[in-house]
């Protein structure tokens, strides 16, 4: 099974690769507080998107609660670092959400996930607060 999957990884990557730009086409301009990751050709394991810190939370429980499970970076190493000494890459591990670039997705798929992620956005306030009853009530 490796060996056909090493025989297929130039496959595995163009497939990425056309879900990321259907990512990139669904999310360009929506709102300026999510950013998108730049152009990347490299084959890619997920497509990260940065949301306000406080908001990051309360999109992810919202997507959490509609079936979508998106991931965060690796916390920011408090024992080890102060977040001042490290601004940035303390701000960015509050702010990251990798969406899914599966092979098994397909194009309806992202657009959903793409929805779903402005819904989300949509409904969280810049303190994070949800404006949504239904996600309120669950």
């Amino acid at each position: 099974r490796a060996l056909q999957n090493l025989q297929q990884s130039e496959t595995f990557c163009q497939q990425r690769r056309q879900r990321y730009d259907e990512y990139q086409r669904q999310l360009s301009g929506f709102r300026h507080e999510l950013q998108l990751p730049p152009h990347n050709t490299a084959a890619l394991s997920h497509f990260s998107v940065r949301v306000p810190g406080p908001c990051r939370d309360a999109v992810r429980l919202h997507l959490w609660q509609r079936g979508l499970d998106v991931g965060t970076l690796f916390p920011f190493p408090q024992q080890t670092c102060r977040p001042q000494d490290f601004p940035h890459a303390a701000q960015t591990a509050t702010e990251v959400l990798n969406l899914p670039l599966s092979t098994q997705l397909t194009r309806h798929h992202v657009i959903q996930i793409c929805d779903r992620l402005k819904a989300a956005v949509d409904l969280t306030g810049a303190d994070g607060s949800v404006t949504d009853t239904e996600t309120r009530a669950a």
